[in-house]
């Protein structure tokens, strides 16, 4: 059998999901499995391969969206014009379908069965690839409340435009890595073009361990209690690392000697004087770091199914997370449960769970 694992980027959840999925099949089976990413690296960090492509990212990002919306938007961008390499595949699994020609993978790969991942809402929306407590995708976003009031109609023609392509495939299985985003696609009509399957992403075997059995000790002679936060970007907003930031200060106010380990891309930001910015790192770098962290914070507004809550998770470490719809899937998945209600509200109370959690 014949696989292709397609993505934009090897970087960011989408592609390592790809990169992980092919690790697995191929230690698993004799099947052939190909990995083709557009971008080598992704647009943050080399916006020239693409400029086409960069440039209307730039535009859905500084012109379509509205001001302070922290959703990433793909109105323009969404164009469908990149082929895959070869063809005749048994398979063709997209991680991220948007920038690649549908048709064109079709008539290149006529018996192939298509499978697309949903790492996020794009699949389903006109625009967003994050829809929140929206419901406008249930009735053609006509109504969108993420883009300036000009491209609000050309939203709803997109989502149309949108569902025209994706029939192209014929044979197609939509994957949802969470249960939230299983049902939103049944809701939103995807079943009508494919079925859609609950699967979780899996893990990068860099985190699997076999002798861990429990949190890792703080480091020897030290008092210091080291608790990690990741993200591909570092100044996404949607991310909010600077809720982590506040949460470390408090803990450190109440006697504690808590440093926070930020991994990812961007502009180091003064946040707070408890942070240490390491940069970004494999997966293999993360691994080994993240045995000397007590818990791992993800403060995010919104997540899909965060895989690396999973990871961290096989190597015995918990996460501090609030209830918000994809982190509760996950968190339930490795057997934990929301320590906070609402990141952006701390109590006191939640404040003394995770101290007790870290000490």
């Amino acid at each position: 059998m014949k696989i292709l694992q397609a993505s934009y980027s090897p970087l960011g959840g989408a592609g390592r999901v790809a990169i992980n999925t092919t690790d697995l099949i191929r230690s698993r089976t004799d099947f052939t499995v190909e990995t083709y990413f557009i971008n080598p690296t992704n647009l943050r960090q080399n916006p020239h391969t693409h400029p086409t492509i960069t440039a209307t990212a730039i535009v859905d990002e500084y012109v379509v969206k509205r001001k302070n919306q922290n959703f990433m938007v793909s109105l323009y961008r969404s164009r469908g014009l990149k082929e895959i390499p070869g063809a005749n595949y048994d398979v063709v699994h997209l991680h991220w379908w948007q920038d690649f020609d549908l048709g064109s993978i079709r008539r290149n790969n006529p018996s192939a069965a298509t499978v697309i991942t949903l790492h996020d809402d794009r699949a389903f929306t006109g625009a967003c690839h994050s829809s929140g407590t929206c419901e406008h995708h249930l009735s053609g976003c006509d109504r969108c409340p993420i883009v300036r009031e000009p491209f609000i109609k050309a939203v709803s023609k997109e989502f149309q435009r949108t569902r025209q392509n994706l029939r192209q495939l014929g044979n197609v299985t939509f994957i949802a890595p969470g249960e939230r985003v299983r049902r939103l696609a049944v809701e939103s009509g995807l079943e009508e073009i494919g079925t859609v399957e609950l699967i979780p992403n899996p893990l990068n075997q860099a985190f699997e361990s076999t002798d861990v059995v429990s949190i890792p000790e703080p480091i020897p002679d030290s008092a210091e209690i080291r608790v990690g936060f990741l993200a591909q970007n570092l100044d996404d907003t949607n991310k909010r690392l600077n809720l982590a930031a506040n949460l470390v200060d408090r803990l450190n106010d109440m006697g504690l000697e808590v440093k926070l380990q930020a991994v990812g891309s961007g502009k180091i930001r003064n946040f707070s004087k408890n942070i240490d910015y390491l940069g970004p790192l494999n997966q293999l770098e993360v691994a080994e770091l993240s045995k000397g962290w007590r818990a791992l914070l993800v403060s995010s507004k919104f997540e899909n199914a965060p895989l690396v809550i999973a990871e961290l998770g096989m190597l015995g470490i918990p996460t501090v997370s609030h209830n918000e719809n994809g982190i509760v899937d996950m968190l339930r998945l490795t057997g934990q449960t929301p320590l906070l209600q609402d990141w952006s509200l701390l109590r006191e109370d939640e404040l003394g769970v995770i101290s007790n959690l870290l000490t």
